[in-house]
Protein backbone atom coordinates (compact mmCIF):
# COMPACT_ATOMS: atom_id res chain seq x y z
CA UNK A 1 0.00 0.00 0.00
CA UNK A 2 1.32 3.48 -0.95
CA UNK A 3 2.45 5.77 1.95
CA UNK A 4 1.40 9.32 1.93
CA UNK A 5 3.35 12.29 3.69
CA UNK A 6 1.68 15.60 4.72
CA UNK A 7 4.06 18.76 3.32
CA UNK A 8 2.65 21.08 6.40
CA UNK A 9 3.04 18.25 9.34
CA UNK A 10 6.28 16.58 7.34
CA UNK A 11 4.94 13.47 8.78
CA UNK A 12 4.24 10.52 6.93
CA UNK A 13 1.92 7.43 7.73
CA UNK A 14 4.49 5.15 7.73
CA UNK A 15 5.78 6.84 11.47
CA UNK A 16 7.84 9.37 11.67
CA UNK A 17 9.00 12.64 10.78
CA UNK A 18 11.91 13.65 8.52
CA UNK A 19 13.25 15.43 11.85
CA UNK A 20 12.90 19.28 10.56
CA UNK A 21 11.03 21.57 12.49
CA UNK A 22 8.24 23.64 10.94
CA UNK A 23 10.61 26.52 10.07
CA UNK A 24 13.42 24.51 8.95
CA UNK A 25 10.66 23.00 6.37
CA UNK A 26 9.21 26.56 5.05
CA UNK A 27 11.24 27.60 2.31
CA UNK A 28 8.92 30.69 2.02
CA UNK A 29 12.99 32.32 1.53
CA UNK A 30 12.71 31.06 -2.22
CA UNK A 31 9.39 32.65 -2.97
CA UNK A 32 7.39 29.47 -2.09
CA UNK A 33 5.64 28.73 1.38
CA UNK A 34 4.33 25.92 2.90
CA UNK A 35 6.30 23.76 0.83
CA UNK A 36 8.03 20.83 2.88
CA UNK A 37 11.44 19.60 1.31
CA UNK A 38 10.84 16.13 1.89
CA UNK A 39 7.72 16.57 -0.16
CA UNK A 40 9.82 17.68 -3.36
CA UNK A 41 11.69 14.61 -2.98
CA UNK A 42 9.04 12.18 -2.17
CA UNK A 43 7.24 13.53 -5.67
CA UNK A 44 10.76 12.35 -7.68
CA UNK A 45 9.35 9.62 -9.34
CA UNK A 46 6.19 7.89 -10.09
CA UNK A 47 5.39 3.77 -10.63
CA UNK A 48 9.17 3.68 -10.11
CA UNK A 49 11.01 2.57 -7.27
CA UNK A 50 14.43 4.75 -6.34
CA UNK A 51 17.02 2.34 -4.36
CA UNK A 52 20.06 3.93 -2.04
CA UNK A 53 22.81 2.50 -5.02
CA UNK A 54 21.25 4.31 -7.16
CA UNK A 55 20.29 7.42 -5.89
CA UNK A 56 19.98 10.59 -7.78
CA UNK A 57 23.42 12.51 -6.10
CA UNK A 58 23.76 15.19 -8.79
CA UNK A 59 19.51 16.02 -8.91
CA UNK A 60 19.12 17.75 -5.74
CA UNK A 61 22.95 18.88 -4.02
CA UNK A 62 22.74 20.95 -1.20
CA UNK A 63 25.48 23.20 -2.98
CA UNK A 64 22.57 24.45 -5.54
CA UNK A 65 19.68 23.88 -4.30
CA UNK A 66 18.92 23.00 -0.66
CA UNK A 67 20.30 24.32 2.22
CA UNK A 68 23.76 21.49 3.62
CA UNK A 69 22.23 20.83 7.57
CA UNK A 70 18.76 20.23 5.93
CA UNK A 71 19.78 18.06 3.06
CA UNK A 72 21.30 15.07 4.60
CA UNK A 73 18.08 14.57 6.76
CA UNK A 74 16.12 14.90 4.15
CA UNK A 75 17.59 12.70 1.62
CA UNK A 76 17.57 9.91 4.95
CA UNK A 77 13.97 10.32 4.97
CA UNK A 78 12.72 9.79 1.71
CA UNK A 79 14.80 6.58 0.90
CA UNK A 80 13.07 5.75 4.39
CA UNK A 81 9.68 5.73 3.31
CA UNK A 82 10.40 4.02 -0.19
CA UNK A 83 9.17 2.28 -1.92
CA UNK A 84 6.50 4.98 -2.68
CA UNK A 85 4.04 5.75 -5.77
CA UNK A 86 2.16 9.03 -6.34
CA UNK A 87 -1.16 9.16 -8.54
CA UNK A 88 -1.56 12.46 -9.29
CA UNK A 89 0.26 16.36 -8.02
CA UNK A 90 -2.21 18.70 -6.58
CA UNK A 91 -2.65 22.11 -8.71
CA UNK A 92 -1.42 24.72 -5.77
CA UNK A 93 1.54 22.48 -5.38
CA UNK A 94 2.46 22.53 -9.19
CA UNK A 95 1.66 26.26 -9.12
CA UNK A 96 4.37 26.69 -6.30
CA UNK A 97 6.63 24.68 -7.68
CA UNK A 98 6.90 26.59 -10.86
CA UNK A 99 7.23 30.03 -9.40
CA UNK A 100 9.93 27.80 -7.39
CA UNK A 101 11.57 26.87 -11.27
CA UNK A 102 11.42 29.90 -12.29
CA UNK A 103 13.06 31.52 -9.30
CA UNK A 104 16.33 30.08 -10.41
CA UNK A 105 19.02 31.51 -12.69
CA UNK A 106 21.27 28.07 -13.37
CA UNK A 107 19.80 25.59 -16.13
CA UNK A 108 21.08 22.55 -13.97
CA UNK A 109 18.61 23.56 -10.92
CA UNK A 110 15.55 23.89 -12.87
CA UNK A 111 16.30 20.91 -14.91
CA UNK A 112 16.58 19.30 -11.34
CA UNK A 113 12.90 20.14 -10.55
CA UNK A 114 11.33 19.56 -13.15
CA UNK A 115 13.18 15.87 -13.44
CA UNK A 116 10.82 15.73 -10.12
CA UNK A 117 7.41 16.09 -11.77
CA UNK A 118 8.70 14.96 -15.12
CA UNK A 119 6.69 11.67 -14.15
CA UNK A 120 3.80 12.81 -12.85
CA UNK A 121 2.44 15.68 -15.01
CA UNK A 122 2.36 16.12 -18.15
CA UNK A 123 3.49 18.70 -20.24
CA UNK A 124 0.91 20.73 -21.09
CA UNK A 125 -0.16 20.66 -17.31
CA UNK A 126 2.84 22.12 -16.02
CA UNK A 127 2.49 24.89 -18.67
CA UNK A 128 -0.87 25.67 -17.41
CA UNK A 129 0.36 25.68 -13.63
CA UNK A 130 3.19 28.47 -14.90
CA UNK A 131 6.29 26.36 -15.80
CA UNK A 132 8.82 27.56 -19.00
CA UNK A 133 10.64 25.20 -20.58
CA UNK A 134 10.82 23.82 -24.46
CA UNK A 135 9.72 20.76 -25.45
CA UNK A 136 13.31 19.55 -25.66
CA UNK A 137 14.18 20.15 -22.53
CA UNK A 138 11.30 18.20 -21.16
CA UNK A 139 11.95 15.04 -23.04
CA UNK A 140 15.60 15.33 -21.82
CA UNK A 141 14.93 15.55 -18.65
CA UNK A 142 12.26 12.73 -18.52
CA UNK A 143 14.48 10.14 -20.28
CA UNK A 144 17.54 11.33 -17.86
CA UNK A 145 19.76 12.61 -20.46
CA UNK A 146 20.09 15.95 -18.52
CA UNK A 147 22.70 13.77 -16.20
CA UNK A 148 24.51 13.03 -18.90
CA UNK A 149 27.45 15.57 -20.47
CA UNK A 150 26.46 16.62 -23.97
CA UNK A 151 28.84 14.25 -26.69
CA UNK A 152 30.85 16.99 -28.78
CA UNK A 153 30.28 16.80 -32.36
CA UNK A 154 31.67 13.92 -34.14
CA UNK A 155 33.29 16.31 -36.60
CA UNK A 156 34.02 19.44 -35.37
CA UNK A 157 35.49 21.93 -38.11
CA UNK A 158 38.50 23.63 -37.13
CA UNK A 159 38.98 27.71 -37.60
CA UNK A 160 41.03 27.19 -40.81
CA UNK A 161 38.41 25.75 -42.43
CA UNK A 162 35.74 28.44 -40.66
CA UNK A 163 38.49 31.24 -42.01
CA UNK A 164 38.34 29.89 -45.21
CA UNK A 165 34.92 29.57 -45.58
CA UNK A 166 34.26 33.23 -44.73
CA UNK A 167 37.08 34.45 -47.37
CA UNK A 168 35.34 32.26 -50.04
CA UNK A 169 32.10 34.50 -49.34
CA UNK A 170 33.96 37.52 -49.70
CA UNK A 171 36.00 36.74 -53.12
CA UNK A 172 32.10 35.71 -54.36
CA UNK A 173 30.37 38.56 -53.35
CA UNK A 174 29.64 41.83 -54.84
CA UNK A 175 29.79 45.50 -52.74
CA UNK A 176 25.82 46.63 -52.25
CA UNK A 177 25.28 49.93 -53.23
CA UNK A 178 24.34 51.21 -49.40
CA UNK A 179 22.87 48.71 -47.67
CA UNK A 180 24.79 48.09 -44.54
CA UNK A 181 25.02 46.01 -41.34
CA UNK A 182 25.88 46.68 -37.77
CA UNK A 183 28.24 44.31 -36.04
CA UNK A 184 29.54 45.02 -32.82
CA UNK A 185 28.61 48.83 -32.79
CA UNK A 186 30.72 49.22 -36.08
CA UNK A 187 28.63 49.66 -40.11
CA UNK A 188 29.68 46.91 -42.45
CA UNK A 189 28.82 47.17 -46.30
CA UNK A 190 26.42 44.27 -47.11
CA UNK A 191 27.69 42.13 -49.73
CA UNK A 192 25.77 40.10 -52.67
CA UNK A 193 25.94 36.93 -54.61
CA UNK A 194 23.90 35.71 -57.51
CA UNK A 195 24.67 32.34 -57.60
CA UNK A 196 22.42 29.99 -55.36
CA UNK A 197 24.46 28.53 -52.28
CA UNK A 198 24.10 24.74 -53.39
CA UNK A 199 26.40 26.58 -56.42
CA UNK A 200 29.02 28.34 -54.38
CA UNK A 201 29.13 25.14 -52.04
CA UNK A 202 30.04 22.45 -55.16
CA UNK A 203 32.19 24.74 -56.31
CA UNK A 204 33.91 25.12 -52.90
CA UNK A 205 34.37 22.00 -53.14
CA UNK A 206 35.94 21.81 -56.35
CA UNK A 207 38.76 24.82 -55.67
CA UNK A 208 39.55 22.25 -52.02
CA UNK A 209 39.06 18.81 -53.30
CA UNK A 210 41.10 17.82 -49.75
CA UNK A 211 38.89 19.54 -47.35
CA UNK A 212 35.26 18.25 -46.41
CA UNK A 213 32.44 20.16 -45.58
CA UNK A 214 28.15 19.48 -45.97
CA UNK A 215 26.43 21.86 -46.97
CA UNK A 216 24.44 22.51 -44.23
CA UNK A 217 28.14 23.23 -42.40
CA UNK A 218 28.77 25.57 -44.72
CA UNK A 219 25.76 27.43 -44.87
CA UNK A 220 25.99 28.02 -41.55
CA UNK A 221 29.29 29.48 -41.77
CA UNK A 222 27.90 32.38 -44.69
CA UNK A 223 28.35 35.94 -43.02
CA UNK A 224 25.23 37.77 -41.94
CA UNK A 225 26.36 40.38 -43.78
CA UNK A 226 26.17 37.92 -47.37
CA UNK A 227 22.70 37.88 -48.77
CA UNK A 228 21.32 36.48 -52.02
CA UNK A 229 20.74 39.55 -54.36
CA UNK A 230 17.36 39.84 -55.36
CA UNK A 231 15.78 41.78 -58.62
CA UNK A 232 13.63 44.86 -57.89
CA UNK A 233 11.67 45.97 -60.59
CA UNK A 234 9.13 48.65 -60.82
CA UNK A 235 10.56 50.75 -58.12
CA UNK A 236 9.51 54.20 -57.73
CA UNK A 237 11.75 56.79 -59.07
CA UNK A 238 10.78 59.24 -57.08
CA UNK A 239 10.98 57.31 -53.67
CA UNK A 240 14.35 56.09 -55.23
CA UNK A 241 15.82 59.48 -55.11
CA UNK A 242 14.62 60.50 -51.80
CA UNK A 243 16.14 57.41 -49.94
CA UNK A 244 19.28 58.59 -51.50
CA UNK A 245 18.92 62.38 -50.62
CA UNK A 246 18.61 61.54 -47.15
CA UNK A 247 21.40 59.42 -47.11
CA UNK A 248 23.36 62.46 -47.59
CA UNK A 249 25.40 63.78 -44.63
CA UNK A 250 25.22 67.64 -45.20
CA UNK A 251 22.41 68.19 -47.98
CA UNK A 252 22.13 71.51 -49.76
CA UNK A 253 19.48 73.79 -49.58
CA UNK A 254 18.19 72.71 -52.81
CA UNK A 255 18.34 68.99 -51.70
CA UNK A 256 16.70 69.99 -48.68
CA UNK A 257 13.39 71.75 -50.84
CA UNK A 258 13.82 68.29 -52.94
CA UNK A 259 13.08 66.63 -49.91
CA UNK A 260 9.43 68.50 -48.55
CA UNK A 261 8.44 67.59 -52.30
CA UNK A 262 9.61 64.03 -52.15
CA UNK A 263 8.31 63.08 -48.82
CA UNK A 264 4.58 64.64 -49.73
CA UNK A 265 4.90 62.40 -52.31
CA UNK A 266 5.81 59.69 -50.24
CA UNK A 267 2.60 60.92 -47.98
CA UNK A 268 0.27 61.17 -50.98
CA UNK A 269 0.65 57.22 -51.48
CA UNK A 270 0.67 55.98 -47.97
CA UNK A 271 -2.70 58.39 -47.61
CA UNK A 272 -3.96 56.66 -50.55
CA UNK A 273 -3.38 52.98 -49.49
CA UNK A 274 -4.55 53.62 -46.72
CA UNK A 275 -7.79 54.47 -47.97
CA UNK A 276 -8.20 51.77 -50.01
CA UNK A 277 -7.57 49.74 -46.90
CA UNK A 278 -10.56 51.49 -45.13
CA UNK A 279 -13.16 50.75 -47.80
CA UNK A 280 -11.78 47.12 -47.70
CA UNK A 281 -12.48 46.61 -44.33
CA UNK A 282 -15.79 48.55 -44.79
CA UNK A 283 -17.44 45.89 -47.28
CA UNK A 284 -18.25 43.40 -43.94
CA UNK A 285 -20.67 45.50 -43.04
CA UNK A 286 -22.12 46.18 -45.88
CA UNK A 287 -22.72 43.23 -48.31
CA UNK A 288 -24.26 44.97 -51.08
CA UNK A 289 -21.05 46.92 -51.81
CA UNK A 290 -18.04 45.56 -54.04
CA UNK A 291 -14.49 47.31 -54.94
CA UNK A 292 -13.23 46.54 -58.42
CA UNK A 293 -9.85 46.39 -59.34
CA UNK A 294 -8.79 46.88 -63.20
CA UNK A 295 -5.15 46.58 -64.23
CA UNK A 296 -3.22 45.26 -67.34
CA UNK A 297 -0.21 43.00 -67.52
CA UNK A 298 2.21 43.07 -69.71
CA UNK A 299 2.49 41.54 -72.99
CA UNK A 300 2.83 37.80 -72.49
CA UNK A 301 4.52 35.55 -75.53
CA UNK A 302 2.70 32.00 -75.61
CA UNK A 303 4.59 28.81 -76.38
CA UNK A 304 3.02 26.65 -78.82
CA UNK A 305 4.50 23.49 -77.72
CA UNK A 306 7.94 22.57 -76.25
CA UNK A 307 9.62 21.62 -79.14
CA UNK A 308 9.19 24.02 -81.84
CA UNK A 309 10.64 24.63 -85.53
CA UNK A 310 12.32 27.86 -86.50
CA UNK A 311 8.64 29.67 -87.48
CA UNK A 312 6.92 28.82 -84.95
CA UNK A 313 9.62 30.17 -82.64
CA UNK A 314 9.64 33.20 -84.65
CA UNK A 315 5.47 33.58 -85.27
CA UNK A 316 4.36 32.65 -81.53
CA UNK A 317 1.47 34.44 -80.38
CA UNK A 318 2.23 37.33 -78.15
CA UNK A 319 -0.93 38.32 -76.04
CA UNK A 320 -2.42 41.01 -73.48
CA UNK A 321 -3.90 40.44 -70.44
CA UNK A 322 -6.17 41.99 -68.66
CA UNK A 323 -8.03 41.59 -65.25
CA UNK A 324 -10.87 42.44 -63.30
CA UNK A 325 -11.14 41.48 -59.97
CA UNK A 326 -13.97 41.85 -57.68
CA UNK A 327 -14.30 42.03 -53.77
CA UNK A 328 -17.39 41.40 -51.83
CA UNK A 329 -18.20 40.22 -48.63
CA UNK A 330 -20.48 37.63 -47.64
CA UNK A 331 -21.35 36.54 -43.83
CA UNK A 332 -18.61 39.32 -43.27
CA UNK A 333 -15.83 37.03 -45.03
CA UNK A 334 -14.14 38.67 -48.10
CA UNK A 335 -14.07 37.03 -51.47
CA UNK A 336 -12.32 37.71 -54.69
CA UNK A 337 -13.68 37.35 -58.26
CA UNK A 338 -11.52 37.54 -60.92
CA UNK A 339 -12.38 37.90 -64.70
CA UNK A 340 -9.36 37.84 -66.70
CA UNK A 341 -9.49 38.58 -70.74
CA UNK A 342 -6.48 37.11 -73.15
CA UNK A 343 -6.58 39.12 -76.21
CA UNK A 344 -4.13 39.50 -79.74
CA UNK A 345 -4.75 43.33 -79.54
CA UNK A 346 -1.58 44.94 -78.03
CA UNK A 347 -2.87 48.45 -77.53
CA UNK A 348 -3.69 49.50 -73.97
CA UNK A 349 -6.30 51.76 -74.57
CA UNK A 350 -9.57 53.01 -72.53
CA UNK A 351 -11.44 51.31 -75.47
CA UNK A 352 -10.04 47.85 -74.70
CA UNK A 353 -11.25 48.76 -70.68
CA UNK A 354 -14.28 49.78 -71.62
CA UNK A 355 -15.50 46.95 -73.89
CA UNK A 356 -14.05 44.40 -71.40
CA UNK A 357 -15.72 45.82 -67.96
CA UNK A 358 -19.15 45.79 -70.08
CA UNK A 359 -18.81 42.12 -71.01
CA UNK A 360 -17.62 41.73 -67.35
CA UNK A 361 -21.28 43.83 -66.28
CA UNK A 362 -23.11 41.51 -68.74
CA UNK A 363 -21.99 38.13 -67.39
CA UNK A 364 -24.41 35.78 -65.26
CA UNK A 365 -21.76 35.20 -62.60
CA UNK A 366 -21.78 39.01 -61.82
CA UNK A 367 -25.21 39.54 -61.88
CA UNK A 368 -25.29 36.60 -59.73
CA UNK A 369 -23.33 38.97 -57.06
CA UNK A 370 -26.21 41.67 -56.13
CA UNK A 371 -24.00 44.49 -56.23
CA UNK A 372 -25.42 48.21 -55.45
CA UNK A 373 -22.64 50.31 -55.57
CA UNK A 374 -19.33 49.71 -56.90
CA UNK A 375 -15.72 51.62 -56.11
CA UNK A 376 -13.01 51.03 -58.49
CA UNK A 377 -10.05 51.35 -58.15
CA UNK A 378 -6.59 51.42 -60.72
CA UNK A 379 -3.58 52.43 -61.02
CA UNK A 380 -2.30 56.26 -63.05
CA UNK A 381 -1.53 55.00 -66.12
CA UNK A 382 -3.20 56.72 -68.80
CA UNK A 383 -5.57 54.14 -69.86
CA UNK A 384 -7.58 55.01 -66.80
CA UNK A 385 -6.99 58.59 -66.50
CA UNK A 386 -8.76 59.35 -69.89
CA UNK A 387 -12.11 61.27 -70.48
CA UNK A 388 -13.61 58.28 -72.03
CA UNK A 389 -13.35 56.39 -69.25
CA UNK A 390 -14.49 58.60 -67.14
CA UNK A 391 -17.25 59.30 -68.79
CA UNK A 392 -18.21 55.22 -69.08
CA UNK A 393 -18.44 55.26 -65.41
CA UNK A 394 -21.04 58.69 -65.32
CA UNK A 395 -22.98 56.72 -67.73
CA UNK A 396 -23.30 53.26 -65.53
CA UNK A 397 -24.44 55.51 -62.73
CA UNK A 398 -27.16 57.01 -64.81
CA UNK A 399 -27.96 53.65 -66.02
CA UNK A 400 -28.93 53.26 -62.32
CA UNK A 401 -26.96 49.93 -63.06
CA UNK A 402 -25.50 50.81 -59.36
CA UNK A 403 -26.70 53.30 -56.91
CA UNK A 404 -23.48 54.74 -56.60
CA UNK A 405 -20.47 54.90 -58.19
CA UNK A 406 -16.85 55.94 -57.54
CA UNK A 407 -13.47 55.73 -59.06
CA UNK A 408 -10.04 55.93 -57.88
CA UNK A 409 -6.46 55.93 -58.62
CA UNK A 410 -3.37 55.05 -57.18
CA UNK A 411 -0.77 57.30 -57.14
CA UNK A 412 1.99 57.58 -60.13
CA UNK A 413 4.36 54.49 -59.24
CA UNK A 414 2.23 52.87 -56.30
CA UNK A 415 -0.07 51.06 -58.39
CA UNK A 416 1.29 47.69 -56.76
CA UNK A 417 -2.58 46.11 -56.41
CA UNK A 418 -4.12 42.48 -55.46
CA UNK A 419 -4.53 41.86 -60.00
CA UNK A 420 -0.89 41.54 -59.60
CA UNK A 421 -0.74 38.88 -57.14
CA UNK A 422 -3.27 37.30 -59.56
CA UNK A 423 -0.53 37.76 -62.78
CA UNK A 424 1.90 35.90 -60.58
CA UNK A 425 -0.25 33.00 -60.31
CA UNK A 426 -1.04 33.03 -64.13
CA UNK A 427 2.97 33.37 -64.58
CA UNK A 428 3.34 30.35 -62.60
CA UNK A 429 0.62 27.97 -64.78
CA UNK A 430 1.88 29.08 -68.09
CA UNK A 431 5.65 28.01 -66.54
CA UNK A 432 4.78 24.93 -65.04
CA UNK A 433 1.90 23.59 -68.25
CA UNK A 434 2.93 25.29 -71.66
Amino acid sequence: MPETIDSCSNKASAGGGCGLNETDCDICVKGVSGICLASLWFLRKKNCVILPENRPKKIFSHQNFFHKKFFHRVENFFFSIMPCRTNSIPKPLLESLGRLHSSFKEQAQKNALLASVANQASREQLWKCGWKFSKDTFTRVRKGAHLQPRAPPKHALSPNLKEMVKKFFQDNCLPSGGKTFKKKGEEIQALFYDETLVSLWKKFCLENPTLKISYSSFCKLRPAHCIKAQLRTDVCPKCKFLKALLKKNSPSQEDKNLIKTLMKHRESAHVQRDKFKEELESLKQNPQKGIIIIDFKENYRFWRSREQDANAYRNNLISTIFNVSVFISRNQIIQVHNWTFCSNNLSHDSFFVKEALRQVFQTREFQDLEIESVSFWMDGGPHFRSHELNALFVEIFRSKQFKEVKWNHYLEYHGKNYCDVHFSVINHIFKVKI
